[in-house]
């Protein structure tokens, strides 16, 4: 890892600070990263390249989206 990159210890995973951005790591391979677009939006990056951009108040209500999947089994 590079100069600029810092781990930020979280619950739920491992968030390295990584140039502009914060790489979302959980032990494994494949670490999506997040950046600001602007103030309104956040773009993911996967390794495959492939990017989603969508607005910060979307963006936030992941953690719900996922609780309600996960409860819906």
């Amino acid at each position: 890892m590079g100069s600029d990159d810092r781990g930020i210890n979280n619950s739920m995973s491992n968030l390295k600070l990584k140039g502009n951005g914060i790489l979302l790591c959980c032990g494994k391979d494949k670490c999506p990263m997040v950046t600001l677009k602007d103030d309104n939006k956040v773009s993911i990056t996967d390794d495959d390249g492939n990017t989603i951009t969508v607005d910060i108040d979307q963006a936030s209500l992941l953690p719900q989206a996922i609780d309600k999947l996960k409860n819906s089994k």
